[in-house]
């Protein structure tokens, strides 16, 4: 726990904690319930819905870590944001993992160049091999501000911790 942490700096922390808590939470209990909504249950199916849910268990994680002001919390919810960044969908496979607010702005390759923006709460888009001609990409700018925040957070910490 970080003992010398301006209350500024700890309250920020403890925001991102908060939002990335909330965000897994709501995540892994839409998962659930997708899964408890399907009333044929495959052996497939609960390896994927296991893959999806690891995704949200890890933000829980990370925003519990920013709460109680762990050594690591910046790093562990770095990571976390790094994979909510970014999202495709190329040939079959896709991926897009958002464990809270999301406002996204994508291009759409499939027939012609389309652009896209997007807006709302929790997302997650898995395929694999699925013979799909979608081609799109794209790009959260909450996930963005969020990665930037944490960098400025980072160089605070380090000059905290030296004084």
């Amino acid at each position: 726990m970080f003992k010398k942490l301006a209350t500024k700096t700890q309250t920020a922390i403890y925001y991102i904690g908060w939002y990335q808590l909330l965000g897994g939470l709501g995540g892994a209990l839409y998962i659930l319930y997708s899964l408890i909504a399907v009333h044929k249950r495959t052996s497939l199916q609960f390896l994927v819905f296991g893959f999806m849910i690891t995704f949200f268990i890890y933000s829980i994680f990370c925003g519990i870590r920013c709460i109680q002001l762990h050594r690591k919390a910046l790093t562990f919810t770095m990571i976390n944001q790094l994979l909510q960044l970014f999202g495709f969908a190329f040939s079959g496979y896709a991926f897009r993992y958002i464990a809270g607010i999301y406002l996204t702005v994508g291009v759409n390759l499939a027939h012609s160049i389309e652009f896209s923006l997007g807006y709302g709460f929790l997302k997650f888009d898995f395929s694999w091999n699925q013979h799909s001609p979608d081609v799109w990409v794209s790009f959260n700018l909450i996930a963005f501000a969020l990665v930037f925040w944490i960098e400025t957070l980072a160089a605070r910490f380090k000059e905290e911790l030296k004084a």
